[in-house]
């Protein structure tokens, strides 16, 4: 009865070495996961840090008011960030915590651009020359030209309009093009 106890050992050493190697498969696809998830965890929080860089580069731009430049790092900054939401869409799925933080990143980028946007253009419109645009204009008076168009003016900025306006803000998408009555100062036509 000596082979008993050896028996029991022997199956003990077998059950134990199966708990060990699915213990060891599983670390093997846990950690192809980590490794799996990080490189897209890793590229999108790059893609943050640059985004932030060029928030901090656009408080030296708008102090020493280059309103080209500001646009310029928004261009790159809308590039950068409509990449991160590619990569939060297509990718980030594998990390449902992270894809959430990276939502609503993306989602308050958007609202920092636009606000940008919207300094750039009441401070120095003409940088937008040639290109569509939409604004909420709160205009100071407006008249009725030889053609039938009514146009609303502020600082500078004309809007032309077919019908008089109707409050005192406008909301408008149109193209701006440079004024030839008022140097320096820009039109907005409507498309």
């Amino acid at each position: 009865m000596e082979w008993i106890p050896i028996v029991q050992k022997i199956k003990m050493k077998i059950w134990f070495g199966a708990v060990v190697d699915k213990v060891h498969i599983f670390l093997k696809c846990f950690y192809f996961y980590l490794a799996f998830a990080g490189i897209f965890s890793f590229t999108a929080f790059i893609a943050e840090e640059s985004i932030q860089l060029l928030s901090f580069a656009q408080f030296s731009a708008s102090d020493t008011r280059q309103y080209a430049l500001m646009k310029e790092n928004l261009e790159y900054m809308e590039r950068i960030n409509n990449s991160l939401k590619f990569l939060n869409t297509w990718c980030l799925w594998v990390i449902p915590p992270q894809q959430l933080g990276y939502r609503h990143y993306a989602a308050a980028t958007d609202r920092y651009i636009e606000t940008l946007k919207a300094e750039i253009l009441a401070n120095d419109p003409s940088v937008y020359i040639g290109e569509d645009v939409t604004i909420r204009f709160a205009y100071k008076g407006y008249e009725r030209k030889n053609n039938g168009l009514w146009v609303a003016r502020s600082k500078g900025v004309k809007v032309v309009l077919k019908d008089p306006p109707q409050s005192a803000i406008i909301e408008i998408t149109g193209r701006l093009r440079a004024d030839p009555e008022v140097p320096g100062g820009v039109v907005i036509e409507p498309i």
